[in-house]
């Protein structure tokens, strides 16, 4: 290896260093349940859903004193099929530490009809 490809190795290696991964990834498996995280840690929620039929994933009564939708929704097709459902993903950041119930509803945000589905899990923030 030479000197100026070991340079860049390391510098590589530095870079990685410095980057966060303190994020959590949860799914339908944790509806219901109750977790920690620390200040800073971000929290994906990866849930089933079509957006193409009009529902969406959505945080409703969000206390963002502790923890703020960081407005993000990705959605991942489970195929390259027009209207296939697939994964939504919703990002969150713990900003304070206190306790909150994080409760999402998978709705048509034009309809005033029940959610088609929910979920829920009690997230306790601590520095």
């Amino acid at each position: 290896m030479t000197r100026k490809a070991a340079y860049a190795l390391v510098g590589l290696l530095a870079i990685g260093a410095c980057q966060s991964t303190s994020g959590i990834t949860i799914d339908q498996g944790a509806d219901g349940s109750t977790m920690t995280m620390k200040v800073g840690e971000t929290l994906e929620v990866a849930l089933v859903g079509n957006p193409s039929t009009g529902y969406i994933w959505e945080p409703v009564g969000l206390d963002e004193s502790i923890l703020q939708w960081t407005g993000v929704r990705r959605f991942e097709p489970d195929s390259t099929l027009v209207g296939a459902p697939g994964t939504i993903r919703l990002t969150f950041e713990a900003l304070a530490p206190g306790t909150l119930t994080l409760e999402l509803v998978y709705h048509r945000s034009f309809e005033t009809a029940d959610p088609a589905g929910t979920f829920t899990v009690t997230l306790h923030v601590e520095e």
